[in-house]
C-alpha cells in the first residue's frame, strides 16, 4: 500500500494550510503514513480522500472498484427518480449496465441542464449525477470523484458549496466515500491472504 512521508505529501502540493510543520504535526513522529493511516487523522473527511486521489496513490483496479461505488450511490440517489424521464432512462441503464459510456453520462448531463434552464430546479438538481460517470470516463478520478460530491450536495445547494445542511450533506458523502475505500481495501487484503494461504 501506498505511504508518503512529509516530503512526498508535500511534492504533492496539498492545501497551503497543510505547512511542513502542519504534516509533521499530523504524522506525529511516524517516518510515513498509509492512506488507512491518513483515514484515521484528525482532519476533514474532505481532506482525508485528497490523497486517494493522487498519482499511484491507488492501483487501476482499486479507483476504478472505488469509483463505481460512489458514481453509483450518486446515480441512485439522485439519478434514478429525478423526474426528468430521459436522464431516469439513463440512469436505469447505466445501473444494468447496458450503458456506461461517457458520452451517453454527457447527454444525460446535459439533459440535466436543459431541466435547469427549464427551471424544473429539483429534477435538474437531482439529475446532475449524470454528470460523474463522464467524469469518470473523460478525467481524473478526482474529478469524478468530485461531481459525484456535487450530486449528492445539488439537491440541497445547487452547484454553490455553502454552509448548513449542504455543508452537512458534503462532509457526510467525504465519509461515505472514506468508508468505501476502507472497504475497497479491506476486500483485496482479503482477497491477498486467501490467495497466499
Amino acid at each position: 500500500m501506498q505511504s508518503w512521508t512529509i516530503d512526498e505529501m508535500l511534492a504533492k502540493h496539498p492545501c497551503p494550510e497543510y505547512t511542513r510543520e502542519r504534516i509533521a504535526e499530523l504524522w506525529a513522529g511516524r517516518p510515513a503514513l498509509t492512506l488507512l493511516e491518513i483515514f484515521d487523522l484528525p482532519i476533514s473527511a474532505e481532506h482525508r480522500m485528497w490523497p486517494v486521489w493522487r498519482s499511484g496513490a491507488l492501483t487501476e483496479l482499486q479507483q476504478r472498484t472505488v469509483l463505481a461505488r460512489i458514481v453509483t450511490r450518486a446515480v441512485e440517489r439522485h439519478a434514478l427518480k429525478c423526474g426528468v424521464v430521459r436522464v431516469e432512462r439513463w440512469a436505469d441503464d447505466w445501473l444494468a449496465g447496458r450503458d456506461r459510456t461517457a458520452a451517453r453520462a454527457a447527454w444525460a448531463a446535459r439533459a440535466a441542464g436543459a431541466a435547469r434552464a427549464a427551471r424544473a430546479a429539483e429534477a435538474a438538481r437531482a439529475a446532475w449525477a449524470a454528470w460523474p460517470v463522464w467524469a469518470a470516463g473523460a478525467a481524473e478520478a478526482a474529478g469524478a470523484a468530485g461531481a459525484a460530491l456535487a450530486a449528492w450536495t445539488a439537491g440541497a445547494a445547487g452547484a454553490a458549496w455553502t454552509a448548513g445542511p449542504a455543508e452537512a450533506a458534503r462532509a457526510a458523502e467525504y465519509t461515505r466515500q472514506i468508508e468505501d475505500m476502507r472497504a475497497v481495501l479491506a476486500e483485496e487484503e482479503a482477497i491477498g491472504q486467501t490467495e497466499s494461504a
